[in-house]
């Protein structure tokens, strides 16, 4: 791998500080619960969003680590078309969710989650909720605006970040909602309910604020929540307000406390690294990971009996990241400028760990942007693999991963470059396979800034109560009409494998077992080969990329994606292909020539000549 000589604006390296000094684990602090009521509504309300939410807080460049000698290697992957026969993986239902787009309730900057039980799932995007009791085939709306309270401080006000769980122990449903104010000392609100209160829309909220964790003046950040045995975890950045100081923090709260009505918390602060990410379905010990440098994760394990976690630093293969990843979609247009390499996706699958986070192009030699994956074994943390998930022509990018009660591994993700962006589905365990849930008809908008934006997280989560199959959240712009990127479409998606996957978790409905299929990307006839460096796969056929050199004067044809499988005894046809290493490899670089595009026609010169 080479040295990454792109030069990006962000904010360099923090200085490695004492782990002692930067630590705290605090002791139990009691949250105080208001019970809220809230309108189940046929449409999401339109939010008049403030002329400045927070400004973009950037995280610091992740120290730069030392090469390693184990790198990634093929091994077979597919993304196809629902209508494809023979695959082993299916999209049992697919409701796209129009009414955030058709009320600019929506936005490019998406982030949506899910969590299923039964008939119930419930959904939020960045600026809304939804709740459906008939399985996920049709949704009402929620305004988070609802969980203020009167007396709520001056500033405290909600602002996008939402996050939903799914605790089946206590039957009970974990809202999380980012509130301001913005300068900092902001608030994670949550909110809790049964199953069948859901369905009334009676919840009790609490709240996570900074004096909670000792962190006065900071504002708190990318929230996630994992579920384990009897803890559920929140997970959050905290941005210091000398603007320099960056950290982070998971917090853990007792099922019991939850069901008896008066949460408690426990906090684990860390200011030497940034983005922890706790593994779900972690069971009695959390495991949470964050990027020492470019080369090492700093993974923690956290009984459920201990007071605080240890950690153990992990070596991975080197890759390169920064403040924005450069992919150009079919338009000319980009929609990774903020894309970074915090850690998006984390699970455990039995005694198997998985960590995920997107890296820029030429991490392993690829020339596009794409999610490389830690999978390693939780008793001793030794790397089983290092996973790439990539594509020759496009870039790969917002990981979310979950596990079944097959302790299979899950993905939801993005897909961009050659296409515009769109979401997929898949299983990374076992027979590896991927499928097209929502294909994007056109790229984001620049914003006032000219940033080109995606993100920040997908979802995927177990379906309860069997958790046989998959809950997806993603999301892409539909249709041609480009005002901005306010009408995103989200998008509510349950897969599993095409046998003995069973039924959707409400039954049939929605767009129905093919999956959205006038929603599919289209495929082409392999054309041509390239050699593969690897030695656990053969020489594989590639499709054909017919590169656009302009704006399209109509609908693309879309040839990213690759053939219907044959027989066993013929070869896979792939192009976007998962790659992993099974043991110390020397660097490889398959043989594809690949002609650059040309500059897109109509764009202006000067952000034609600029990335």
């Amino acid at each position: 791998m080479k040295d990454d000589s792109k030069k990006k604006p962000g904010r360099k390296p923090q200085a490695k500080k004492s782990a002692e000094s930067d630590r705290a684990r605090g002791e139990l602090v009691r949250a105080v619960t208001r019970p809220v009521r809230v309108e189940h509504l046929g449409a999401p309300p339109r939010i008049t969003r403030p002329k400045s939410i927070h400004p973009r807080r950037l995280l610091p460049f992740v120290a730069e680590g030392q090469e390693r000698p184990f790198h990634s290697l093929n091994t077979r992957a597919i993304i196809h078309s629902p209508k494809d026969a023979a695959q082993d993986i299916q999209i049992q239902l697919n409701t796209p969710l129009a009414q955030p787009a058709q009320n600019r309730t929506a936005s490019n900057v998406g982030e949506p989650s899910v969590s299923v039980n039964g008939d119930v799932v419930f959904y939020t995007g960045n600026w809304y909720a939804a709740v459906s009791v008939d399985g996920g085939k049709s949704f009402k709306f929620i305004d988070p605006n609802s969980m203020a309270q009167p007396d709520d401080p001056q500033g405290v006000t909600f602002c996008c970040d939402q996050v939903v769980n799914y605790m089946p122990s206590i039957d009970t449903f974990m809202w999380l909602m980012q509130y301001g104010p913005s300068t900092g000392d902001n608030i994670q609100r949550l909110a809790f309910a049964k199953t069948d209160d859901v369905k009334a829309g009676r919840w009790q909220i609490f709240d996570i604020t900074t004096a909670m964790l000792e962190v006065p003046g900071f504002f708190m950040d990318f929230p996630d929540l994992a579920v384990g045995a009897n803890f559920i975890y929140m997970t959050t950045n905290c941005f210091g307000p000398d603007g320099n100081t960056v950290g982070s923090a998971v917090v853990r709260i007792p099922f019991r406390s939850i069901a008896n009505g008066n949460p408690t918390i426990e906090k684990y602060v860390a200011m030497d690294l940034f983005s922890f990410r706790v593994a779900q379905n972690c069971g009695q010990t959390a495991y949470f990971a964050a990027h020492r440098d470019t080369s090492t994760l700093a993974v923690f394990s956290w009984p459920e009996d201990q007071a605080g976690p240890t950690s153990q630093d992990v070596a991975v293969a080197r890759w390169i990241g920064t403040n924005g990843y450069i992919s150009r979609t079919p338009d000319g247009r980009r929609w990774l400028d903020r894309a970074d390499p915090r850690i998006t996706g984390a699970t455990l699958a039995g005694s198997e760990l998985w960590f995920a986070w997107g890296v820029d192009a030429d991490s392993n030699h690829r020339p596009k942007p794409f999610v490389q994956m830690a999978r390693m074994n939780s008793a001793d943390m030794g790397v089983i693999e290092n996973v790439n998930l990539f594509d020759a022509d496009s870039a790969i990018c917002y990981a979310g991963l979950a596990t079944n009660a097959d302790n299979e591994v899950g993905v939801s993700y993005m897909i961009g470059g050659a296409v515009f962006p769109s979401h997929v589905v898949g299983f990374l365990s076992g027979d590896r396979k991927s499928a097209v849930a929502g294909k994007g008809d056109r790229s984001p908008l620049p914003d006032s800034q000219g940033h080109f934006e995606w993100g920040d997280y997908l979802t995927a989560r177990p379906v309860f109560p069997d958790r046989k199959l998959f809950a997806a959240a993603g999301f892409s712009l539909i249709g041609n009409q480009d005002g901005d990127n306010l009408d995103a479409t989200p998008r509510y998606v349950v897969f599993g494998r095409a046998a003995g996957g069973g039924g959707t978790n409400g039954g049939g409905g929605g767009n129905g077992s093919g999956g959205d299929g006038g929603n599919a990307l289209p495929v082409e006839e392999p054309k041509n080969h390239w050699l593969s460096a690897s030695t656990v796969a053969p020489s594989l056929e590639a499709v054909s990329l017919k590169r656009p050199t302009g704006p399209p004067a109509s609908r693309p044809t879309i040839t990213t994606f690759i053939a219907t499988m044959k027989p066993p005894s013929d070869q896979p046809k792939m192009l976007t292909m998962l790659c992993s290493s099974a043991g110390l490899q020397p660097p490889h670089m398959r043989s594809a020539t690949i002609n650059p595009a040309a500059a897109p026609q109509n764009m202006p010169a000067a952000d034609a000549s600029s990335p």
